[in-house]
């Protein structure tokens, strides 16, 4: 007797395998500062396997970027550090795949919410770009959600 099993009836079980968001996030070694970060504010927590997110993570580069002083001062207040850093966060799952669609409709800019309530504005006329930072890798996959490397951090003014 010969059993074969279709991909799509494999897919749940490799769910099970898949690290989830916040798991993703701390194994990648080029978001070690915003993986920290997320400890520091315990935002880490809401990251558990019990809802999708979609999360624009600055690199380690894009943290480098920020002045000195406002690197101090981001690590000394943390009620600031979670307000930026829930600007990274979105609820859902907002895939590439969802992205191009939106362009291939002619929408060239679409905002979203960060979990703070803050209103975000996604430009794909030339790559994707949210606010003064752009993406640089596509959507990497986790149990519940997806992760985008992107190269500045996200703040309130930007």
């Amino acid at each position: 007797m010969n059993i074969t099993l279709s991909w799509h009836q494999c897919v749940p079980d490799l769910l099970l395998y898949m690290a989830n968001i916040l798991n993703t996030i701390l194994n990648a070694r080029e978001l070690s500062i915003f993986a920290t970060s997320l400890k520091v504010t315990s935002l880490d927590k809401i990251l558990d396997d019990s809802c999708d997110f979609t999360i624009f993570a600055p690199n380690n580069l894009a943290f480098s970027q920020l002045s000195r002083v406002n690197l101090n001062f981001l690590t000394q207040d943390i009620s600031l550090l979670t307000t930026v850093l829930s600007l990274h966060i979105i609820p859902g799952k907002l895939g590439y795949k969802d992205l191009l669609k939106k362009c291939e409709l002619g929408q060239q800019i679409i905002s979203i919410v960060s979990i703070d309530g803050s209103t975000i504005d996604i430009d794909l006329s030339d790559g994707i770009k949210i606010g003064k930072s752009t993406v640089l890798s596509t959507d990497a996959s986790a149990k519940n959600g997806i992760v985008y490397a992107i190269d500045r951090v996200i703040t309130p003014a930007s």
